[in-house]
Parts: structure tokens; C-alpha cells; sequence
């Protein structure tokens, strides 16, 4: 099979089991925080601030204690959850990494201390509420993508190109933002989508060029599967690929396994 005959069969795939897996119009994967919404439909303040602190930390541990260990600071330590980022940037910064153990946000040093960093731009320059990252100030709908991520990656906000996409991807899954945007490329999503079109390792930019050749339109609509796909069937040890439904097109499957093809 071709390269781009490959590309072009795996996408009708991925895109074609991203549809089962969010039958009925479902967000797919559970953001915290995201399902939080006032009458009108807004997703609250309080809502807001647990997503997009749990987006910060959600580095190098699993989902459940980032969770945990944002909901415990907000609800438990900061003294009003409304006000997250005022308290966390009341702190100097001094201050603030000498209560890394008591407030347990991430025990990893300097992913604990970009929450500084970001809650003192979150009240800088969006008056301490991270909405006014992804909405419009005059009718509170979601701004296009592309602004979105320029402002999440500004070099003073310094969030990190994979959180920003994970967060954007977040919020369109929850029909708050609309538009195109990248894949995360993370660990998992880059191993499944290099090994199902290369047979081989590829690097993050690589997955992100593979992804917008492979669904231009929106390449973020691949990025649930192959990470669901890499945690699961697509492991960097031992993969299940006889187990895997994308084997047909896979270019790793076909090359370990020609014998079966």
C-alpha cells in the first residue's frame, strides 16, 4: 500500500470509530470541570478554573490525582474557587515554591511552579477568569482556534504547545470553541500515528503534519483514537496488534506481520 493511500484509508477509519465512540453527540472523553454551566449555558467561573488548573498540571501522572489534587486546592486550600488565580498569584513566587508539598499540585518542580507563572497572566491580562482566553468580550462566544493557541503560547503565558492543543481539543469536544486545531501530539499519539503510517518512530511536528494531511478539515478529530489507541492496543511494549482494528492500513502491523497479511 501506498503512503498516501495508507494515510487516506486510516483517516476514513479513525474518523469512522471516533463516531461510535461518541454516539448520541457526546463529549467522548470527560473534561473536569467542563460540564459545569450556568442557566444560559455558560460554563461557570468556578467550572473554568478547575478545567484550566487541571490542564495546567496534567503532566507526568494520571488523570484521577490531577483531578484530585486541583479540586483539594481549590475547594480546600484557596479560601473561594472563584478567586484561584488572585490567591495563587497573592503568593510570591518565593512563596509560593516553599508551599509545593502543603499545596500538592503537582510534585514535579517546575510544572508546579508555572502555575505561578500563568495564574499571574490569567490576572493580568483577563481580569483573574480564564474564559476571557477563549471568549469573545462582547457576546461570550468561542474565539477561532488559531487565537486561542496564540494566546496560550505567548512566551509569558508559556503553557506548552501540547497542554494548549490538549486544552483547545477539550474545549471544542465540549462545543465551546469551533474550528480546526492540532493534535496533542503526545507520547501515545505520536507512537500510534508514526508506527500506523511509517511503521517507525516519528517526532511531535512530524504527528502534527501527518495529522493535517490526514484530516485537514480538523485534524484534532483524530487526536481521542490514537490516544485512546497508544494507552491501550498501541503500547510502546508489546503491542496488541492482532488485537487492533486499524491493522488492514497499519504500516507496523504489515511490516511485523507479513506472514498474516
Amino acid at each position: 500500500m501506498k503512503k498516501d493511500e495508507r494515510i487516506e484509508a486510516l483517516a476514513v477509519d479513525i474518523l469512522h470509530f471516533r463516531k461510535i465512540l461518541h454516539k448520541d453527540d457526546e463529549p467522548g472523553l470527560s473534561w473536569p470541570g467542563l460540564d459545569e454551566r450556568d442557566i444560559s449555558g455558560r460554563l461557570t467561573l468556578k467550572g473554568a478554573n478547575y478545567f484550566f488548573l487541571c490542564s495546567i498540571n496534567d503532566m507526568m501522572r494520571k488523570v484521577e490525582d490531577t483531578m484530585e489534587a486541583a479540586y483539594n486546592f481549590m475547594y480546600r486550600i484557596a479560601p473561594d474557587p472563584e478567586k484561584t488565580w488572585y490567591f495563587i498569584s497573592s503568593h510570591t513566587l518565593e512563596e509560593w515554591m516553599s508551599k509545593k508539598k502543603e499545596y500538592n499540585l503537582h510534585w514535579i518542580g517546575h510544572i508546579y511552579k508555572r502555575n505561578h507563572r500563568i495564574a499571574g497572566q490569567i490576572v493580568k491580562k483577563y481580569n483573574g477568569d480564564p474564559r476571557n482566553i477563549w471568549e469573545d468580550p462582547v457576546d461570550r462566544k468561542g474565539l477561532p482556534p488559531a487565537i486561542v493557541a496564540e494566546r496560550l503560547l505567548d512566551k509569558d503565558f508559556g503553557m506548552g504547545r501540547q497542554i494548549t492543543y490538549m486544552t483547545i481539543g477539550a474545549l471544542k469536544d465540549n462545543k465551546i470553541l469551533t474550528g480546526s486545531s492540532d493534535i496533542k501530539a503526545d507520547t501515545h499519539v505520536t507512537r500510534t500515528l508514526g508506527r500506523m503510517v511509517t511503521g517507525d518512530t516519528i517526532s511531535p511536528d512530524e504527528a502534527k503534519d501527518l495529522a493535517r494531511k490526514m484530516h485537514p478539515q480538523d485534524p484534532w478529530l483524530l487526536d481521542e483514537v490514537l490516544f485512546i489507541w497508544g494507552q491501550e492496543i498501541c503500547k510502546s511494549r508489546n503491542p496488541k496488534c492482532l488485537e487492533c482494528r486499524f491493522k488492514r492500513a497499519c504500516a507496523y502491523f504489515q511490516n511485523n506481520f507479513s506472514e498474516i497479511t
